[in-house]
């Protein structure tokens, strides 16, 4: 469907997009994807793959077109509540359906503490004031994302990838960033990131830091 849409005519493809957003923007206010109250099991697995499916939809004409899905999520609860209802758990290294289609998403202000993001494509998703608290992004592609004030406070980015990401007022490009950095690194603006195997400390000394509290 992906190869169909790019050989279409991109502003097609824009109306597409737009009619997806406001689809998913409609389920999201009824609050049907967010809490449903079917009867049976089988209804609950339906709405969950309907439900994985539009968030798949969008992503693609998404990523034809390189624009941010602003999704209205509601509160800063749901989108980290229904990103881990149509993953569910991960079953070894490789990333679930979900997050393979989770690139191109307004996450700005949402709270994923804790939230597997290991191996997902979050290129170009906006994060911006999001709560990322102890969130594991080793191995995510967040080439070009906006973290700019995200809470990352005990984040993991191991072998993430971090090309022409934006994490607070600072760019990082072609680099990773080290795992095992602390509060009082970050609170100082320094980033530790890792280059060719060998650790580097790369001070940020005219940007502010990340606000972490």
């Amino acid at each position: 469907m992906e190869r169909e849409l790019e050989l279409s005519d991109v502003n097609q493809v824009f109306e597409i997009q737009s009619q997806l957003v406001k689809l998913f923007n409609s389920r999201v206010q009824t609050g049907w994807a967010a809490a449903p109250e079917p009867n049976s099991d089988k209804m609950i697995a339906t709405i969950d793959r309907s439900d994985l499916a539009l968030f798949c939809l969008v992503n693609i004409t998404s990523r034809v077109v390189r624009q941010v899905a602003k999704v209205q999520w509601g509160s800063k609860l749901f989108a980290g509540g229904f990103l881990r209802r149509i993953s569910g758990q991960r079953d070894g290294p490789s990333p679930n359906l979900a997050l393979r289609y989770a690139s191109f998403f307004d996450f700005s202000s949402c709270t994923f503490d804790l939230h597997d993001f290991y191996g997902a494509n979050l290129e170009q998703c906006i994060f911006d004031d999001a709560s990322l608290a102890f969130c594991n992004f080793t191995q995510a592609n967040l080439q070009d994302a906006w973290l700019r004030k995200a809470y990352l406070f005990g984040a993991m980015f191991h072998e993430t990838d971090l090309e022409g990401t934006e994490i607070g007022a600072s760019e990082v490009r072609h680099l990773s960033v080290h795992p095992e950095y602390n509060r009082e690194e970050i609170d100082m603006g320094r980033y530790i990131v890792a280059q060719g195997g060998s650790i580097v400390d790369d001070m940020v000394s005219e940007q502010p830091s990340l606000d972490i509290d």
